[in-house]
């Protein structure tokens, strides 16, 4: 966004396509407290991953003392077509008494637009994202839990049938 970073110190209205990964800082060097995460394959069960389509957006414009016209508020960029994801807002619920909600769940807000003065132009505008490089560590153990009830069954069945 040109007018408002919001909450962020970077933000793009638009996807970004990078010709390598995009690194997040891991380095144990850096972290205490480290446990590991487990009882996730009942989150992983209630997360719903969707299909969806993004609404268009429009810029919020207003007219200058010349007479022009102006950009207040960028609309979002979002990208055409059919998307999968999840809604934040469902995630939250889901991870709601989670101590680490808030390193999945991001909330922004783009501040009111106000001419000189005072006159709105463009509404406070509150938003959730997903930090979805987090929802991984959730993931791979919703995945691990279920490789071990598999192995599990695994082991039964092979002596059920050696039986």
């Amino acid at each position: 966004y040109t007018a408002d970073n919001g909450a962020y110190k970077l933000q793009v209205n638009s996807q970004i396509f990078a010709t390598s990964a995009t690194i997040a800082t891991s380095d144990g060097r850096y972290k205490e407290n480290v446990a590991t995460l487990d009882g996730c394959l009942d989150l992983v069960k209630a997360l719903r991953p969707v299909t969806f389509t993004w609404k268009p957006q429009e810029n919020i414009t207003s007219t200058d003392d010349n007479g022009d016209e102006v950009v207040v508020r960028e609309g979002h960029n979002f990208p055409k077509g059919t998307q999968v994801g999840f809604i934040a807002q469902e995630v939250q619920e889901v991870l709601s008494d989670k101590p680490w909600l808030s390193s999945v769940i991001k909330e922004n807000i783009r501040s009111a637009v106000k001419d000189n003065e005072g006159n709105e132009l463009a509404p406070e505008e509150q938003f959730f994202g997903i930090a979805e490089g987090n929802l991984i560590a959730v993931l791979t153990n919703g995945l691990q839990e279920a490789l071990v009830k598999i192995e599990a069954l695994e082991i039964r069945l092979s002596t059920l049938e050696a039986a």
